[in-house]
């Protein structure tokens, strides 16, 4: 699908307001998004990710972001096993210094490597590509891409296609080629 103007990647549970009945409408297929246009929504993507509740990280196409996402990865991998030892859930202390100390690392390697364009969370095992304009006529107090950058990837000016695809590991995976080539990869749970 074609794309032209200022995109944000998320879960499509987010972008709902308390009063819309998104998700009680007959109108549109909740897998798929079908129909969403009965609420104003006129270009939109919208798909399983095939399994729920995990975490992806968009980045620009090309080897550098190989390397990144593998280095990524290996962190959470680490972080993911030390954090849910058994021991460690006896502090909450413990648990809060580890997760402060994984954070800033992560948003070291992120800044430094100069190719993420931001994360996003699939809590509900949808993902949604929207236009960021059409979000905010739907959903006025929508701030998440600011106040909750971990679900929500905000990507400027981007024009081109975008559909989903497989990566590396065979996951599922939002692709963007146009004046920005990104992929999206799952990068944690």
């Amino acid at each position: 699908m074609k794309f032209k103007g200022d995109i944000i990647i998320t879960d499509p549970c987010y972008i709902d307001t308390d009063d819309s009945k998104l998700w009680d409408s007959s109108s549109f297929d909740i897998f798929s998004g079908y129909g969403l246009s009965v609420f104003g929504f006129t270009k939109y993507f919208w798909e399983s990710t095939e399994y729920g509740d995990w975490s992806c990280t968009t980045l620009l196409s090309g080897e550098k972001a190989e390397k990144t996402i593998s280095e990524l990865n290996e962190m959470y991998m680490k972080f993911f096993s030390d954090y849910n030892n058994k021991d460690v859930w006896k502090s909450k202390e413990i648990r809060k210094q580890m997760h402060e100390a994984y954070t800033a690392k992560r948003a070291k390697v992120e800044k430094d490597s100069g190719i993420i364009l931001g994360n996003f969370c699939a809590d509900s095992g949808l993902v949604g590509v929207f236009l960021l304009d059409e979000v905010l006529k739907f959903n006025p107090k929508f701030d998440y891409h600011i106040t909750k950058p971990w679900t929500t990837t905000l990507i400027k000016d981007f024009d081109g296609k975008i559909e989903m695809g497989r990566d590396k590991e065979d996951g599922v995976s939002v692709i963007g080629e146009g004046n920005i080539n990104f992929y999206t990869t799952q990068s944690g749970l």
